[in-house]
Parts: structure tokens; C-alpha cells; sequence
């Protein structure tokens, strides 16, 4: 068991850190956004928050993967790489084939599927990851979905709950709610189940956690 954060090593002065993005003029929408360049939020070992563009964060993430490949060698059994991230990270790559890298945004698009989402409200931690999340969905519905976003901070009070539960309420009956996040508890997932009775809600990290699950325990059949 080993945890690589993507900014280990990186000297202070050298972090890819992210300003505030530019606001578009008053009246005129935004301009279209790369889902694979989102900001986002990461944190120093001292606990510091910091932002960081999906783009800077994905070779940083491909280094530590490298580097975890060179300190296995040919040692052991195959191993699980899981990215502690919602972002898509379309450039990261498995050094070895005896590494399975595991996306919980894959492994959360592969839920939606196989439960049938059409319609959905997406809930990020910060406003600025709003239009990406959308960039990055979009694909993954169906070409009418309804598609909508709120602000769900990492650790969300009663109130902001209670909000995201209102907003999913304006969209089609059937809209689910995707906490489009790694990090929230199973008791915010629990929470928006009782707020959005009959809502399906696909939470990013538990979709994680639940395909770890499901390759331990196809490798423990696999030796017995």
C-alpha cells in the first residue's frame, strides 16, 4: 500500500498553480472550456489547498505512476493505481501492465450507463469547475439530457444540502444527482438519497471505492 501525491518534489516556487479564470464580459456567456484542463483542487502535505490545472496535474501524476512502476519492478502480484480525482485525465497512462490505473470518473460514467441516467445535476466543490464538469458529462448522456450544475463544497452544511436536493428538483423527475467529487462522505451520499427520494445518485469516489472492491475480489476468486 502506497499513497504519491502529484505534487511531491515539486519545489515551492515551481508549482503549476492556477489563477482565477477570467470572467467574461457582462452579457456575453462564457467561453467553451477543455474538460481535460479543469482546476482543481489538490493539497500541499502541510494541508494547504492549492489549484492546479488538470493539464499541469496530469504529467506531475504520470511521473508518480512511473515511479511507482520503477520501485515495483518485477516484484509481486499486479497492483490497483486508483486516482484520487474526478477529473477525466485522458493523457495518464498505466506504466505496466501488471498496474490497472482505475479513474473514478470512468468508473462513475460506467454507473450512470449501466443504470440508465439521462438527465442529471452535476455537484462540483467550486463554482470555476462548473462549465468543465458539464464539458466532461456532456459526452456521456444521451444528446437531449438535461444537464445542470450547483456548488456542493467538500464538506457541505444542512443548507447547502437541502439546495442541491431544490436543484435537482427543478430538472425531470427522473435527473439524477452526480456528486462529481472525490472526498465527500457516505453520509452526504446518504444524506441526498433522503433529500431526493426515487433520485438515482452516483457518487464519483464511492463508484471508486465499489470497482477497487470489485477487482480485490476478482483477484481473492482468482486465487482460490
Amino acid at each position: 500500500f502506497a499513497v504519491r501525491g502529484a505534487l511531491d518534489g515539486v519545489c515551492e516556487g515551481a508549482l503549476p498553480l492556477t489563477p482565477p479564470p477570467p470572467q467574461p464580459p457582462p452579457g456575453l456567456p462564457p467561453s467553451p472550456v477543455d474538460a481535460s484542463d479543469c482546476p482543481l483542487i489538490t493539497r500541499l502535505r502541510d494541508g494547504t489547498p492549492v489549484t492546479v490545472r488538470e493539464a499541469a496535474l496530469t504529467p506531475l501524476l504520470q511521473r508518480q505512476l512511473d515511479a511507482h512502476a520503477a520501485a515495483l519492478g518485477g516484484r509481486g502480484a499486479p497492483c490497483v493505481a486508483v486516482l484520487l480525482c474526478a477529473g477525466r485525465f485522458d493523457g495518464l497512462r498505466s506504466p505496466s501492465e501488471r498496474i490497472t490505473l482505475l479513474r473514478p470518473f470512468a468508473a462513475a460514467a460506467d454507473a450512470a450507463a449501466r443504470l440508465g441516467v439521462r438527465d442529471a445535476l452535476l455537484c462540483v466543490p467550486t463554482a470555476d469547475q462548473q462549465p468543465y464538469a458539464l464539458a466532461r458529462w456532456r459526452p456521456e448522456l444521451p444528446a437531449a439530457a438535461a444537464i445542470a450544475t450547483c456548488v456542493l463544497p467538500e464538506e457541505p452544511g444542512e443548507a447547502e444540502l437541502q439546495q442541491a436536493a431544490a436543484a435537482a428538483r427543478a430538472l425531470p423527475a427522473e435527473a439524477a444527482i452526480v456528486l462529481d467529487f472525490v472526498g465527500h462522505g457516505a453520509s452526504v451520499t446518504r444524506r441526498m438519497r433522503e433529500l431526493a427520494p426515487g433520485r438515482v445518485v452516483v457518487d464519483v469516489g464511492g463508484e471508486a471505492l465499489a470497482a477497487v472492491e470489485g477487482l480485490l475480489a476478482g483477484e481473492l476468486r482468482a486465487c482460490s
